[in-house]
């Protein structure tokens, strides 16, 4: 089984701490970078392809269901929010996965 790539788009520290931790403890999981915002995202996809993003919905500068609608060809995403109200809007997107924060390691999993 070959490494599946992901990025982390999210603007809380701890939040990204813990999603990389548990990024961490899946082997097949293969973190690439973490961004606070989608802008700086947006310029990293356009030259490294990724398998997976774990996005939050509510980012500076760009949110998360609008960063979402501005890719061509999305990979899997999982989103990883507070924000119930974002799910159907979330999976009418074609997301994989709708976390909500927070969420316990076996959860994260099932996602994955």
């Amino acid at each position: 089984m070959s490494n599946i790539t992901c990025i982390i788009i999210e603007d809380e520290p701890l939040a990204t701490r813990i999603l990389t931790d548990y990024i961490r403890q899946v082997p097949y999981l293969e973190l690439m970078d973490s961004f606070k915002d989608a802008i700086l995202a947006t310029d990293y996809l356009r030259n490294h392809p990724v398998d997976l993003i774990f996005l939050d919905i509510h980012l500076p500068k760009l949110k998360g269901m609008a960063f979402l609608k501005t890719l061509t060809h999305p990979p899997a995403v999982i989103i990883t929010t507070a924000y119930h109200q974002y799910a159907v809007e979330g999976f009418n997107l074609n997301v994989t996965d709708y976390l909500l924060k927070p969420f316990e390691f076996n959860r994260f999993l099932v996602a994955v």
